[in-house]
């Protein structure tokens, strides 16, 4: 079984149209942690270009990893020029770093950076057979840090070892040493939490909030059930997921001629699908959902791709751009 099949994507057109936040609210970008504490210890799991998020198909560590295919721009691998090269990069406090990941005769070569620092590449090509994988394996290991903050970053390179049959990298979890240790899952320390396949880290448009946002148009990748369903719906499914402390929520996207139908949640119960199609062009920092009153506390908004669209639209693509959050 292929973990990830071909991935072609298709690009957004540039759009224009950009609100402003109102002064009783705070945004929160589509991209944030919920705390990078150095001197604590606390680890944040940042993503970049293309990743199929809550991977499931193997015994991976905490239940989940990462993967992707997705190299730069020209590479033998899937790109695109409008879509940077997948990278993920784990800050983090410690005297010394693992990369726990995967072998196999379907993975590829890596690129490995400490500190902005590139180490010797990584190839993660093994001949065993498919289904055979070595999982959670220890692929880079770094030790005699000094005590302090630190970076590892991986990238997709769209290279790979002659003998395998793909490009695929997996990231299944990081181990840290040092006081305090311990293993970080893929996943991190995350107020927005990615479920299959988005990409992230887009700089295409210059009006979104904060520079970047994400996007998915609900691909069907093995191991993530078809998103295409009624609410509720069960098992792994495309979704962004925020998680919050607020008396209201604002969902902050992008409509346009080729954007689709999203499934909305709150703490866990359907509201709404949303229709972000717009026929006169494409229309940037857009409030596609608002939650009613909210009782004190934490919270969760969910934004489900369906891979359902307006018969006018073109597209599939569920921007999330950034949230709005009410005290």
């Amino acid at each position: 079984m292929r973990w990830l099949r071909a991935l072609m994507c298709s690009v957004l057109a540039v759009g224009v149209a950009v609100p402003v936040v109102a002064h009783a609210q705070s945004r929160v970008e589509e991209n944030a942690s919920t705390d990078i504490n150095f001197i604590t210890g606390t680890a944040a799991v940042t993503y970049i270009g293309k990743w199929h998020q809550t991977e499931i198909t193997r015994n991976w560590s905490g239940g989940t990893a990462v993967a992707s295919i997705w190299g730069p721009a020209g590479s033998a691998s899937p790109s695109d020029t409008n879509v940077p090269a997948a990278r993920v990069t784990l800050s983090f406090n410690g005297t010394g770093v693992s990369w726990i990941g995967a072998r196999g005769p379907q993975l590829g070569i890596a690129h490995v950076f400490l500190d902005g620092v590139q180490q010797p590449d990584v190839d993660s090509y093994t001949n065993v057979e498919v289904g055979q994988e070595q999982v959670q394996a220890v692929l880079f290991s770094s030790g005699g840090l000094a005590a302090g903050p630190h970076t590892l970053a991986i990238e997709v390179t769209g290279t790979k070892n002659t003998a395998s049959s793909g490009y695929i990298i997996v990231v299944d979890a990081f181990d840290i040493q040092g006081t305090p240790g311990g293993r970080v899952q893929e996943t991190g320390s995350a107020a927005v939490t990615y479920y299959g396949t988005w990409i992230q880290g887009d700089a295409t448009r210059p009006g979104v909030s904060g520079g970047t946002f994400a996007y998915s148009y609900a691909e069907l990748d093995p191991g993530v059930v078809p998103a295409q369903c009624n609410p509720p719906c069960e098992g792994v499914h495309t979704r962004a997921v925020f998680t919050f402390s607020g008396a209201r929520v604002t969902w902050i996207g992008l409509t346009g001629p080729q954007t689709g139908i999203a499934n909305v949640y709150v703490d866990g119960v359907f509201m709404t699908a949303v229709d972000t199609f717009a026929q006169d062009g494409e229309h940037l920092q857009v409030p596609l959902f608002t939650s009613e009153p909210l009782t004190a506390g934490i919270h969760t908004l969910a934004i489900e791709v369906t891979g359902n669209k307006n018969p006018a639209s073109t597209g599939v693509h569920i921007a999330v751009d950034g949230f709005d959050v009410t005290p």
